[in-house]
């Protein structure tokens, strides 16, 4: 019987220690946890910014041409499944088809190298005139 008694408190002991080892853990745990939460924010804030910078580099290529390539999320995250070509902010998919040739051109400039000035104006004026003359004729 006192063996018995013996053997339980020994078992008792052994549980309050295990328990104590494991809150320790726990607490450790934690606080290795918020590090890497830390981290992970401070990392996807790199990747924002990362990603805001190529942006602005790809987009100062062009002249007419602006791409939104990533949409910032409600959790400032990024979305990288919907580039869009913009043109004056304009989501390109609204815009008539001479200002999406208009940017074709100016992405043949860019890959030629030949960059001319061009009146974005007078050549819409003259693609819209020479279409009602052939229309006329």
């Amino acid at each position: 019987v006192e063996q018995a008694k013996l053997a339980t408190l020994d078992a008792a002991e052994k549980t309050k220690d295990r328990i104590e080892n494991l809150k320790m853990e726990e607490r450790d745990l934690g606080i290795e946890f918020e590090e890497l939460e830390k981290q992970i924010f401070l990392m996807e804030k790199f990747i924002v910014a990362k990603v805001g910078l190529l942006e602005g580099k790809i987009n100062s290529k062009f002249q007419l041409a602006r791409f939104k390539l990533f949409e910032t999320q409600i959790n400032e995250g990024i979305d990288n499944k919907s580039t869009r070509k913009l043109y004056l902010g304009t989501n390109i998919t609204e815009r008539l088809q001479d200002i999406q040739n208009s940017l074709q051109l100016d992405a043949v400039n860019l890959i030629s190298g030949m960059r001319k000035p061009t009146r974005r104006r007078s050549w819409l004026m003259s693609s819209r005139t020479s279409a009602l003359g052939v229309l006329r004729n």
